[in-house]
């Protein structure tokens, strides 16, 4: 696919979380995964599973540490990379889920319109889409945007891109070993 170069100019990727940390906060997750589940809007009022996905918001004793390194992550991208003095309209960001991929698992094509996580106490809708990556050490698993772009991550690299139609991404089936990231999303 032929991606005009100015979409992939708001795709950036910044090495934030040292190895050992990323291991640390792994090894904290306990066995607290359910069972990832997203709604579809081609079939009202039907949520379907991710080939068994599986999705944790556990708190962890890193999570004041994971919300620093995002922190940074979106200042660099918002005044380095983009070049604005602020991200106009910008309210925050939400907690880290955790994503765990076992063998044979993967994200389907999607778009983030995660609208059901502000229509509470938080308004909105997301602007930001937040990817970290805990570990590089499995096989398949690639972060895949506009049908053929592969993004390469590696361990404790965080991802930030728009959350709008025009980013569509997947994560390729794992093959072998466990994927373990974390997402965030900046309103």
């Amino acid at each position: 696919m032929n991606i005009p170069r100015l979409l992939l100019d708001y795709v950036k990727t910044y090495p934030c979380i040292p190895a050992d940390k990323c291991n640390d906060i792994i090894s904290s997750l306990q066995n607290d995964w359910q069972k990832h589940t997203f709604y579809s809007h081609m079939e009202k009022n039907k949520y379907n599973f991710d080939n068994d996905l599986s999705i944790s918001h556990q708190a962890t004793k890193f999570d004041e540490y994971i919300h620093e390194q995002v922190f940074n992550a979106l200042k660099k991208y918002v005044k380095v990379d983009i070049a604005l003095p602020s991200l106009p309209g910008w309210d925050g960001f939400t907690d880290v889920r955790f994503n765990k991929y076992d063998e044979s698992t993967e994200m389907h094509w999607h778009a983030d319109r995660v609208q059901q996580m502000f229509d509470g106490e938080r308004k909105g809708i997301p602007t930001l889409s937040v990817v970290g990556l805990l570990n590089d050490d499995f096989d398949g698993g690639e972060f895949i945007m506009f049908e053929d772009e592969k993004i390469t991550l590696k361990q404790g690299d965080i991802l930030i891109f728009p959350s709008t139609f025009m980013y569509p991404h997947k994560v390729t089936q794992i093959t072998k070993g466990v994927r373990y990231s974390f997402v965030s999303w900046v309103w």
